[in-house]
């Protein structure tokens, strides 16, 4: 409102901002200096504005040119809120991971989560480890069919999923390369985030 003082619509920490930036200016000093500032209007709203300052006519009068602040504010909140989501979230996915693990090495069945499109191994427990004579952490991400004799990975894969889709499935047999054992391969197929992964449940004969 023209005759008014513009503190008058400023937050209370802005007004000393805006004196000390004054004073400087008036000294000659900080003359290309920024300054943002936080404007408050009747509604107790607060928004902020970056000014430069510039002294025009000879009577030392100086013109404030402003820029409304409110989109860059805006957006940065809307940044610092994905921020704070995205950390739920992961926390939210390693509690259910711990709890994932927890339950897989409490069961006592062998249990192996195997995907269907590369055959590779994503999950084992240590049960479905000990009773293929492999270590703990020796069969992810390698290939399923690699841990039993004379299968190739595209082949147990293939008949796995056959026997998923069966109403009785028969237990696909083979022979684990580390143990030398018999087992039978129990699988169920299910898929999670576009994929397919084969739940196999594993038994010695």
């Amino acid at each position: 409102v023209e005759g008014s003082d513009v503190r008058d619509f400023l937050t209370v920490e802005s007004v000393p901002k805006l004196d000390g930036q004054l004073e400087r200016f008036n000294a000659g000093k900080d003359l290309g200096r920024a300054l943002e500032l936080n404007h408050s209007d009747n509604a107790q709203l607060e928004f902020p504005v970056r000014y430069s300052l510039h002294r025009i006519g000879p009577e030392g009068a100086i013109l404030m040119l402003g820029r409304d602040l409110r989109p860059i504010a805006e957006m940065q909140q809307q940044l610092v809120n994905a921020q704070m989501a995205l950390e739920r979230d992961y926390e939210v996915h390693r509690e259910n991971h711990t709890r994932f693990r927890v339950l897989m090495n409490a069961t006592r069945d062998a249990v192996v989560f195997v995907s269907a499109t590369t055959g590779q191994v994503i999950e084992a427990n240590a049960a479905a480890s000990n009773l293929l004579g492999a270590g703990e952490d020796d069969l992810a991400n390698t290939s399923f069919a690699a841990a039993f004799e004379g299968r190739k990975s595209s082949g147990l894969v293939d008949m796995l999923l056959t026997a998923a889709a069966e109403e009785n499935p028969e237990p696909v047999k083979a022979t684990a390369k580390g143990s030398m054992r018999a087992v039978n391969l129990l699988p169920k197929v299910f898929r999670a985030a576009g994929e397919r992964t084969l739940l196999c449940r594993i038994e010695a004969t």
